[in-house]
């Protein structure tokens, strides 16, 4: 039986700064040794990152051209390098994705498409384009040979909301860059005077940011400190609860780091928080920072989800890898405080939290799925044939 390193696979996406999942993915990728592999991936994506939302004629011939000038230095490549077997379709405009889908199933190439997550799921938290996004991921499901889902969680919401077959869809795990894995430096006891919970990314309501500066109200009493690390929209959230709420223990402390400074703002910091509010996909995976926390060996706050919790909590587990939390500010104050006075808590959790996001989240979980994926679909070619 062929092997599927055997083939030639070419990759197309963009690069996003702060989404390691590209990177991660290539280098798992580039480990199989393929016959021949082609990167593609676009890096300058500001006209089709959100392109199908644009409005004016300007932006839509600027999209357009630049769609038309993709295809053409795609098919160019293609014919230079003769032939692939395999198109990986990362996080890319789904325009032009269904461009290079249609283009390549005319040709008898396979198309894995990595979902990432829901773009309908966006539209309908920003109550905009709904109808139109859900037909875009859709098709581009219906299209694709093979397409691939961040959590278990998510490929059942995919199944369900699309009516993918178990065949088509697998999960392939988000992981982290090894550097997160690294040895951790111990804490300088003497040097903290104040408890320190840290946040950092976006100002999206979702997140649940409110939540964070209500619980900052209620815990000016002890020494614990809030540290937001994110865009100047965040600092704006800041700036405006501080003065809103008379807040003097929540900290601007600047923008998004690089993967080596946010894994030392991340050492200093005893609690992590995640999304604080079931809005959004709080329900089908864990954010990026929460994940991240965790394998600093942090104690990571996140709102409490049935699903969730089954995918990262063993029931025989005396001490659980995160700490989930319903309801108010309030309540979060009162969670805050149970763990500014259990110290050696909050280290069982985080020991048990970094040993859980390497049993799920390193790039073993990724490169064992997705060789299972391309061996599946290696093994319909050979069948077909």
């Amino acid at each position: 039986m062929k092997s599927f390193t055997d083939q030639r696979v070419l990759v197309c996406g963009y690069s996003q700064a702060g989404y390691p999942r590209d990177e991660t993915f290539l280098a798992v990728l580039r480990q199989f040794s393929f016959k021949r592999f082609f990167d593609l991936r676009v890096v300058d994506h500001r006209w089709i990152k959100y392109g199908i939302l644009q409005k004016s004629d300007k932006s839509k011939s600027l999209i357009l051209e630049y769609r038309l000038k993709w295809m053409r230095f795609l098919i160019k490549t293609l014919i230079q390098i003769r032939q692939v077997d395999f198109i990986f379709i990362m996080k890319w405009n789904e325009d032009l994705a269904l461009d290079v889908i249609r283009w390549a199933r005319g040709r008898d190439i396979k198309i894995i498409y990595d979902l990432w997550v829901s773009r309908y799921l966006q539209a309908k938290r920003d109550e905009t384009n709904q109808n139109k996004w859900f037909e875009l991921e859709k098709t581009i499901i219906e299209q694709a040979n093979y397409v691939l889902a961040i959590t278990p969680q998510y490929r059942q919401f995919y199944m369900q909301t699309y009516g993918v077959s178990e065949e088509k869809i697998s999960v392939v795990p988000h992981v982290l860059e090894t550097s997160w894995f690294g040895p951790r430096k111990p804490d300088a006891a003497e040097e903290k005077k104040s408890l320190i919970v840290c946040y950092w990314g976006q100002a999206h309501k979702h997140h649940g940011l409110a939540v964070a500066f209500e619980a900052a109200k209620y815990l000016k009493d002890i020494p614990v400190e809030f540290h937001f690390y994110g865009p100047l929209k965040l600092k704006e959230r800041v700036n405006t609860a501080i003065q809103s709420l008379s807040l003097s223990n929540i900290y601007y402390k600047g923008f998004m780091l690089d993967t080596k400074t946010l894994i030392q703002a991340v050492d200093k910091a005893d609690i992590c928080l995640g999304h604080l509010v079931a809005e959004h996909d709080a329900h089908l995976v864990l954010p990026n920072k929460a994940i991240q926390g965790m394998a600093r060996g942090k104690v990571v706050i996140h709102i409490e989800n049935s699903d969730l919790k089954y995918f990262y909590q063993d029931s025989d587990q005396a001490i659980t890898p995160l700490w989930f939390f319903v309801g108010t500010g309030r309540r979060l104050a009162d969670d805050i405080q149970t763990l500014y006075n259990k110290p050696a808590l909050r280290e069982q959790i985080g020991m048990k939290a970094r040993q859980c996001v390497f049993e799920r989240h390193s790039l073993h979980n990724m490169q064992t799925a997705l060789e299972n994926v391309m061996q599946n679909m290696m093994n319909e070619k050979v069948l077909c044939e």
